[in-house]
């Protein structure tokens, strides 16, 4: 026989645990991302873009996460209280796109120095395949980041409702203020990487040095992380489970 939840208590339990896994995975893949090479590698370079990890030892853990992300998203069917419809639309959406950035690797266009791996799983023999791929890969990206910020801005902003009492006012205004700021956030870097990509695509020496797309991902992955974790609510929980949403 199939599981059944026995109170609304077991269904709040596994969407909030949906939420914030997806939130804490965006936290902390750009911090593994960072330090494990150093540790199990000696490789202290902080590559160009996130995408260019999957060229080097990190490739599993890059897959993985993403993957694992990929699967909560096509898992989420939002609330009941909330906007099932269409975040369950947009959350299959995001895992689709996301899926499409980890099957679809792009080549890296200055090279990496260190930890690099010369497996050629998913990787073309073709030049005009490798164009493709690296299409299918930047559209995808693009279109996940895209999804994210629609949640953040829209699909997790949360209605006052008549009965709520002063304290779940208070902290439904804070979280969807949250919400909004890292759905600017997200755009913000997003548009930043992209202009230095299509700008500064050749000048290799200065991506190399000061990393501008790569810390504009971080920056919004870490945003589409916290919009995740506080609509997870580890942090300012609804006073009743009534509310939640």
């Amino acid at each position: 026989m199939a599981a059944q939840f026995q109170t609304p208590k077991d269904l709040v339990i596994s969407y909030l645990t949906i939420r914030r896994s997806i939130g804490f995975i965006a936290l902390l893949l750009p911090v593994a991302l960072i330090i494990l090479p150093k540790i199990l590698y000696g490789c202290n370079q902080i590559h160009i873009s996130f995408s260019d990890y999957y060229h080097t030892g990190m490739r599993n853990l890059f897959v993985g996460a993403l993957s694992a992300v990929s699967l909560f998203l096509f898992s989420y069917k939002g609330t009941p209280k909330g906007k099932i419809k269409w975040e369950n639309i947009f959350g299959n959406l995001g895992g689709f796109f996301c899926l499409g950035v980890v099957l679809f690797p792009t080549s890296s266009a200055c090279g990496i120095s260190c930890n690099t791996i010369t497996s050629t799983f998913l990787i073309p023999p073709f030049d005009f395949l490798t164009h493709c791929f690296s299409t299918i890969h930047f559209t995808s990206a693009i279109c996940f980041f895209i999804v994210l910020m629609i949640f953040s801005f829209k699909l997790f902003q949360e209605e006052l409702k008549d009965d709520y009492d002063e304290h779940q006012i208070k902290i439904t205004k804070r979280r969807n203020v949250v919400f909004k700021v890292c759905a600017i956030i997200m755009l913000i870097s997003i548009v930043i990487a992209g202009f230095c990509l299509l700008s500064l695509g050749d000048e290799c020496d200065l991506l190399r040095k000061y990393k501008p797309v790569f810390y504009a991902e971080l920056v919004a992955l870490w945003a589409f992380g916290v919009s995740w974790i506080v609509k997870g609510q580890l942090f300012w929980k609804d006073v009743d489970t009534n509310y939640l949403n």
